[in-house]
């Protein structure tokens, strides 16, 4: 959440160069990446459980 405000931010901002455009969507780009590879992980985790236990209840 961060660098996408310092992105934002950095658009209006004539001192932001675009290497530290670059810098901060890179930043960005690798954070979704790793939540998405996580959260996909945790879906197939409470998936397999649901199936197990035939019901929404984890515990």
């Amino acid at each position: 959440m961060t660098w996408a405000v310092k992105l934002i931010r950095g658009t209006f901002d004539a001192n932001f160069t675009g290497k530290e455009y670059l810098h901060c969507l890179m930043v960005l780009m690798i954070e979704v990446i790793i939540f998405t590879a996580v959260f996909q992980m945790l879906y197939k985790i409470i998936e397999r459980q649901v199936k197990i236990n035939a019901s929404l209840e984890l515990m």
